[in-house]
């Protein structure tokens, strides 16, 4: 029987206090999450930490993998202090810090597998008011990222994926500008570089070899907002030259310019019509070209028209898509590596939300033909063609009941292979009670049919949890 208790930091422009929340539950599942910050004269701190435990269930379902329960760990910390030199300009640091444990299952029926993450980020940042109409920010940051794999307690060598690590540096200036009280723009700059050890499966070897790859990009950014009359208007465009390489072999080198229009008209009060065009283009990753040093970069291109109706206690919003994308990047599960895929996806979603006296409803729906071009128009991996959600919830007094209903319709599993994953149907349900201005009881039902789907074939999802929770924050 599970417990959960959230903690939460109060306002980072308040004055300084503390929150707490602790959760437990089903499968052994226990988080306690604590955080402090707040304004003390110039100065302004936020700190948060969290860890998450539980022993999970067995990952993958089969013959050839083991029965045994698959937990994890998670810790997170989260830490930001600045001081005011000036009324308009502000001074900082900041840390990021993850730390996971998770065991899995692979082949060996007997066997226990175990994945270690650390993943940390840092960095300084500088924001100030150049002018009444003109802020500005630059930050600079490191981040860094280590995988270990361990199979029965001992680290797998380098080629059988035991350690894969990297780092990398990143420069930000961001500007806002307000020209007009109609019309706002934002411009900026975007640069890093990284490092990254790890394996890639060489198909003229038929296994595996390591690969030590840098990468460099640079990007410049511009955008405009502009209310006109009865339009809204939206442009952005954006560039990026990114420059990879393996160490000693293989190098891309992908420039491309990515813009979005997009407008907004107030055909009443209460009903605005919508159209956009946009691109966007993502190179491939290290692993990818290493693996395959043909790969093109992916190109995405989306045009989409909606409506929408909003009043005080309804809104609705309709939208018809169109998209492609060109040459887009896929895993081959047959042969290890990767391939360029044409992939075509029109449809329709749908959001809609109620609130009525003490009730509060959202429905979205999304209704698409998502379809792999290269190979037959035949039917995408692991997209639905249709799926949606339910929320319905009421309060009374100090307490909020509330349950929610997600459904998705078959999927392909993957493009290599004909298996198809059945749909399926999720419940959950919620309640809050607050105790007084700063304690919060709350308890969750997850699952509650224990409906047994799987995202990727032989991958087990968790079956039914029950989990209770208590949180305090001060109240001001």
């Amino acid at each position: 029987f599970p417990v959960t208790i959230h903690v939460f930091t109060k306002r980072y422009d308040k004055e300084p206090s503390g929150s707490v929340a602790v959760t437990m539950g089903s499968r052994n599942t226990k988080e306690l999450s604590a955080g402090y910050g707040g304004k003390l004269g110039d100065y302004r701190l936020a700190l948060d930490a969290t860890e998450r435990r539980t022993d999970g269930r067995s990952a993958r379902v089969g013959a050839s993998y083991n029965p045994d329960n698959d937990g994890y760990v998670n810790q997170g910390l989260n830490f930001r202090l600045s001081k005011n030199l000036l009324d308009s300009t502000e001074i900082g640091v900041f840390l990021t810090s993850f730390r996971g444990e998770s065991d899995y299952d692979d082949s060996g029926v007997s066997d226990v597998h175990r994945l270690d993450r650390s993943n940390d980020s840092y960095g300084v940042f500088l924001q100030t008011k150049l002018t009444d109409s003109w802020k500005t920010k630059l930050e600079l940051s490191r981040s860094t990222l280590k995988l270990e794999d361990y199979l029965n307690g001992v680290q797998k060598t380098f080629l059988n994926g035991g350690l894969s690590e990297g780092d990398q540096n990143n420069f930000r200036w961001e500007n806002q500008y307000r020209l007009t009280r109609s019309l706002r723009l934002t411009g900026g700059l975007e640069a890093s570089t990284s490092d990254f050890s790890g394996r890639y499966y060489d198909s003229g070897i038929s296994g595996y070899a390591r690969s030590d790859t840098n990468r460099e990009t640079k990007a410049a950014y511009v955008g405009a907002l502009a209310n006109i009359d009865r339009f809204e208007l939206q442009a952005n465009l954006r560039r990026d030259e990114i420059d990879a390489k393996q160490v000693g072999s293989t190098s891309i080198e992908a420039d491309e310019t990515s813009w979005l229009l997009g407008v907004g008209y107030w055909l009443a009060d209460a009903v605005k019509l919508t159209a956009a065009r946009s691109t966007a283009f993502r190179a491939p990753s290290p692993d990818e070209f290493v693996s395959v040093p043909t790969l093109q970069p992916e190109n995405h291109k989306t045009d989409e028209i909606g409506i929408t109706y909003k009043n005080t206690i309804f809104q609705t919003r309709l939208v018809r898509f169109i998209s492609s994308s060109k040459n887009s990047i896929v895993y081959r599960s047959d042969t290890f590596d990767y391939e360029n895929i044409n992939i075509e996806n029109n449809g329709w979603e749908s959001f809609s939300s109620l609130m009525f006296k003490n009730w509060r409803a959202k429905l979205s729906l999304t209704a698409q033909d998502p379809r792999n071009v290269t190979v037959s128009n035949t039917r995408l991996a692991r997209r639905a063609r249709a799926f949606g959600s339910f929320e319905l919830s009421y309060e009374h007094d100090s307490a909020t009941y509330g349950g929610r209903v997600y459904s998705s319709g078959s999927r392909k599993d993957s493009n290599f292979n004909s298996t198809v994953l059945a749909p399926y149907t999720t419940v959950d349900l919620y309640a809050r009670y607050r105790l007084n201005k700063e304690l919060v009881l709350g308890a969750r039902i997850e699952n509650v049919t224990n409906d047994d789907y799987q995202l990727a074939n032989t991958y087990l999802t968790p079956g039914r949890g029950i989990f209770v929770s208590l949180s305090y924050q001060p109240k001001y």
